[in-house]
């Protein structure tokens, strides 16, 4: 009788969770928090610590499941809107960045009509299979209307569709930092 009642109270506290983890998925309020920790409902860090590349600063955002390193120089900047987040890491005196743009996504490959929405101008040159951090993903350089000619990496992972876009001549430059990438 006790190993019931136990199993019952876990399945409830199971539910529980699930519920306040799909009310902050399905939250319309930014749950990112920003480099000055300003209040979220995201738990998420900013650390500056040391690894392979040297001294740089580790990101890491648990609700988006992943961690990665980027320079010092790089600015922080994330929004959220509906079901979608984007983080942006740039030094605007170099003109050096790249943005992380995550969106919940079920299929486990990457549609039509996923591409078309976000790569409207439907270019794809180059396109390359790499892997990050174990995961297959896709690298290619396309054009935005924006900012010209772009060198993009996307990947699924974990009900997620991580794109990752960066200029075109910053190709090997991102790529470096995403050797750093980690899913958590």
């Amino acid at each position: 009788m006790v190993f019931n009642k136990f199993k019952a109270a876990t399945l409830i506290s199971s539910a529980f969770l699930l519920v306040i983890f799909s009310a902050v998925l399905l939250s319309k309020k930014p749950f990112l928090v920003s480099k000055n920790n300003e209040s979220s409902n995201l738990i998420a860090s900013i650390d500056s610590t040391v690894n392979l590349r040297g001294s740089d600063t580790q990101y890491k955002n648990l609700l988006l499941n992943f961690s990665i390193f980027y320079p010092n120089n790089l600015k922080i900047t994330e929004t959220s809107k509906g079901n979608t987040s984007t983080i942006i890491f740039n030094d605007k005196k170099e003109n050096r960045g790249f943005q992380v743009f995550v969106v919940p996504y079920l299929e486990n490959e990457i549609s039509e009509e996923r591409l078309k929405m976000d790569l409207p101008s439907g270019i794809i040159l180059e396109q390359k299979s790499i892997t990050v951090d174990g995961v297959p993903a896709t690298t290619f350089f396309s054009k935005n209307t924006k900012i010209g000619d772009t060198k993009e990496i996307w990947f699924i992972k974990n009900g997620f569709l991580y794109e990752i876009m960066t200029y075109k001549d910053l190709d090997n430059w991102l790529l470096e930092i995403m050797k750093t990438w980690k899913f958590i």
